[in-house]
Order: structure tokens, then sequence, then C-alpha cells
């Protein structure tokens, strides 16, 4: 696995790597320079398939550390239809490969819980035991392979998360801190339903979970949310960074449009959020 250098508390250098593969190891040890020091699992969020590695100062020697940099995110504005991007890691399966391709679509998403992962295409040949970051010519870290969130996991084209576009659960995860669970799979909403309900702008909610906040509160499948304890929603990322400040425990307002025999109505509903597991 390759993994990202993104922090140092002074006591520990956190480093982001995909979590569906960490999962299933039993010990964890990190290579830095020609140094092999040991790991641990500082936090995750299956959700979104990423974890952090901690890796303990006091472990890495002198001289390793000092040429230990942070990496740095690109803004998601910066990933443009033929941009030239290198692939690092393991794009073609094999430890400490190098690719030199180029950006072929953007703008793509997919769901998840309370939130979605938006990514892109490239013209790398898709290795499905292939990982690794994709840089630009800055070196400057703009995405993170994947061969799970994306619309069609199977069409052998080579995909890749998006990582400003997921600062925010990142940085949750930098601090160990877990989000707020609301319990919903949703998009923007669809321009057929904007002309069909006259409705300009909301998150459209495509399924609610089980034994979810949400469900428990009274959301339905079809309700579009218009506004989230006064914040206005113009699509689903204006709903995760409502999430993301939000804590365990705290009542959520939210107005919703609800479409019924009668019409349209507007609802305000208080959902009290959850802990989210970051394990599922």
């Amino acid at each position: 696995m390759t993994g990202l250098i993104l922090a140092n508390d002074g006591v520990d250098l956190l480093i982001l790597t995909e979590g569906e593969k960490l999962a299933l190891a039993d010990l964890i040890e990190v290579r830095l320079g020609d140094s092999s020091v040991p790991g641990r699992v500082f936090s995750s969020d299956a959700n979104y398939g990423l974890a952090v590695v901690a890796v303990a100062l006091e472990s890495i020697p002198a001289e390793v550390l000092e040429e230990i940099e942070i990496g740095k995110v690109a803004p998601e504005s910066q990933i443009r239809l033929g941009s030239p991007v290198i692939a690092l890691g393991a794009p073609n399966g094999y430890d400490g490969s190098i690719e030199f391709r180029m950006v072929t679509s953007v703008g793509s998403s997919v769901p998840v819980t309370d939130g979605q992962v938006s990514y892109f295409t490239t013209n790398l040949t898709d290795y499905k035991q292939g990982y690794g970051f994709l840089i630009n010519l800055n070196g400057e870290v703009i995405g993170m392979l994947t061969h799970t969130h994306k619309i069609n996991v199977n069409d052998g084209v080579s995909s890749a998360v998006s990582l400003d576009a997921l600062r925010g659960v990142i940085v949750k995860l930098l601090n160990a801190s877990g989000m707020a669970y609301f319990g919903i799979q949703g998009e923007d909403l669809p321009e057929a339903l904007q002309q069909a309900s006259g409705i300009k702008h909301g998150v459209y909610v495509h399924s609610v979970e089980n034994a979810s906040p949400a469900l428990a509160a009274g959301i339905k499948t079809g309700d579009v949310l218009i506004q989230a304890d006064g914040n206005e929603l113009f699509g689903i990322r204006d709903f995760t960074k409502v999430l993301l400040a939000a804590k365990e425990r705290e009542v959520l307002k939210i107005k919703l449009l609800r479409t019924t025999g009668e019409g349209v109505r507007e609802l305000t509903i208080d959902v009290i959020l959850t802990k989210k597991n970051m394990e599922q």
C-alpha cells in the first residue's frame, strides 16, 4: 500500500491511505526511505474508503524525519480534462512503479451515506491490483486511485477519488473526530425533478437507511431537503458540510419539501444525530 503524509502532530506522523486493504491487516509496517517502522490505525471511515495510519515520531530515525515533507492537496478546480498526471505507488500493481498519463473525464460522483465521493478518470490502464496516488506537475496530490467509488465498478476505466472534495472528511480523520450520522443517500436535485416539481434546489433523498436518525425522525425517500439548521442546501455537498460541523446528539432542524397527492408540502423535522460507525 501507498500512503500520503499529511500531518505531524508532535507525537505521530499521520499518513492517509486506502481503508479497504488496511482493514485486512493484522500488523502494520511503514517504510520511510530505507527504514521500516511500526504503524497503527489512527482513524478510518469505511464509508469513504479512507484510513489514517499513525507512526510514532520517536520510532523514526532523525535523519529520515528531517527529509520528510508534508504532502499538499491541490484544489479540485485544478483537475481538468487533458491535465497531465503522474501516478505513484503501484498503479500497475508493482510497488514503486510510476505511470505518466492524463485526465480523461471530470465531474463524476457516486453517493455514499450522507454525502458523495467525486471522482475523475484517466487513461491509465486499470489494474485491479493497482493502487496509489495521482499528482500534478507541481507535485501536489490531486487524487487516490479507486476501484470501488465510481458508478460502474466493472467498466475497466482507471478512476481516482478527488481528495480536495473530501478535505473536510480527511480533516476529521486527522483529528480522529468522527462525523455525526444522519442516515440518507442523496444527490443534488436532478434537473428533471426541478422542472417537474418546480423546486429550484435541494438534496433529493434516494433512500433512508434502517435504524438511522433520519428514519426515526420521519424522513422519507423522495423528500427534498432544502435547509439544515438555517443553512440553504443547494446540493449534497452543502448537506455534508453541515454534518461535518455537527456533533453527536445534536438536534438538526431540517426543512424539506414532500410531494403528496395534494401537491408539494413544506415540513420542518427535528433529527437527533447519532455517532457514525466508522467501520461500516
